[in-house]
């Protein structure tokens, strides 16, 4: 095995792998989806830094939602759930105490976004979050399906059914994690099994369900869903 050395900030998979001291089935599963990468040409690298951010949440045999992670002067704090790396800014308001997603996963994006919540907050501009049942996000995807069904090709039908069920149920589990950045990281994930126009196919999917949601008034708003960048590999 190859000395690992750390010269540079950038990592390979491999090199993330061996930093974390894990297998590389290991990283893929429990550490990659929770660390941006950074695009260069085809290819894309980790860095270091951003890997010792998140072992830093892990310390102390932390559960689902880890305990302190950063606190601000001002007054908030934030969070972070293991299961699905995303940052949760908590703080204090009128009496109440408030826990609001940051849809983020990186550490720094989170801190910018619990900013901007808590100043709304506190000056009165961020309405509080309307009270509704949301629904699961299996009965969703079989409401979409049900609806589209006599306006696609029976195979195509059941391609999109396939992603649903197979894939991108299994991997959000429900609406409020499905985000821009989540989006990215199942896009990430996916390419080390499959082709990018797979990948693409999935997403679109994903694009055209939240879409249909928004206009439904099911979720708040639509995120952006981006398809891989042309170069990707898969």
């Amino acid at each position: 095995m190859k000395t690992l050395t750390l010269d540079s900030p950038l990592l390979t998979r491999e090199e993330a792998a061996r930093y974390c001291r894990v297998g590389l089935r290991t990283f893929d599963r429990r550490v990659a989806p929770y660390v941006q990468t950074v695009p260069i040409g085809a290819r894309r690298f980790f860095q270091r830094k951003d890997i010792d951010t998140w072992l830093e949440t892990q310390k102390d045999g932390r559960s689902l939602v880890t305990g302190y992670v950063a606190r601000n002067s001002e007054g908030w704090s934030l969070t972070r759930d293991r299961r699905t790396g995303v940052y949760t800014v908590r703080f204090t308001h009128a009496g109440r105490r408030q826990h609001r997603s940051t849809r983020a996963r990186d550490l720094a994006g989170a801190k910018v976004e619990a900013a901007r919540i808590y100043a709304e907050t506190i000056s009165g501009r961020r309405l509080e979050t309307r009270t509704r049942n949301l629904k699961e996000l299996d009965v969703l995807f079989a409401e979409w399906l049900a609806q589209i069904e006599s306006e696609v090709a029976p195979e195509t039908w059941k391609t999109l059914r396939g992603y649903c069920t197979k894939h991108l149920l299994p991997y959000f589990e429900s609406t409020d994690r499905i985000t821009t950045s989540s989006a990215e990281d199942y896009s990430r994930m996916r390419l080390r099994e499959v082709t990018r126009s797979t990948v693409a196919k999935e997403l679109s999917a994903l694009r055209n369900f939240v879409g249909w949601a928004e206009r439904r008034d099911e979720i708040d708003e639509a995120p952006v869903i981006r398809n891989p960048p042309k170069r990707s590999t898969g």
